[in-house]
């Protein structure tokens, strides 16, 4: 157990929001996340839940992806060890924009709502580096809008190798 959580704490120390953060409260934070596991296909969350908190990938491979109503899907990013999700609705108390799902057997740490939000208020440099990532995300996902409306099928087919993470299905 005690490698766990010495392996937990790392992880946290190599997030870029936790970086300004001293080793002893990365401990202390690591502590208080909840380890959870999924098999390949299992939902982390699903679009328009409340967000209880912070998600941390551990291990494996997560996909944030929204599906229409028709069964199209649209597929924003795929995350791997170390990438955090969820932080929009941590802060305007809205539901999670997109789902999360495993594409592969998964280990996340779920650090809670009122922490991470206790944690800004403590250490401004986290918030800061939270809304950078937020910020370049929103830039990513402009992207995606503008490939879309402004971009023929053709051109988007023949762009998909650089594109932004973009699959529709």
């Amino acid at each position: 157990m005690a490698a766990t959580a010495s392996a937990d704490a790392a992880l946290l120390g190599r997030v870029g929001y936790f970086r300004s953060l001293p080793p002893s409260r990365i401990s202390v934070l690591a502590a208080r996340c909840r380890a959870r596991t999924l098999t390949a296909g299992a939902a982390l969350f699903e679009e328009g839940a409340p967000c209880a908190g912070l998600f941390i990938v551990a291990a494996g491979r997560i996909e944030i992806r929204q599906t229409s109503r028709r069964g199209r899907e649209q597929v924003f990013h795929t995350e791997g060890p170390g990438a955090t999700l969820g932080e929009g609705p941590l802060f305007d108390g809205g539901g999670y924009i997109a789902s999360a799902v495993a594409l592969e057997p998964s280990r996340v740490l779920f650090l809670p709502r009122a922490e991470v939000r206790a944690l800004c208020r403590r250490h401004p440099a986290v918030a800061l580096a939270m809304l950078e990532t937020m910020a370049r995300r929103v830039r990513r996902f402009a992207g995606i809008v503008s490939d879309l409306a402004f971009h023929p099928v053709t051109e988007r087919v023949a762009m998909r190798p650089r594109s932004h993470g973009m699959r529709i299905a």
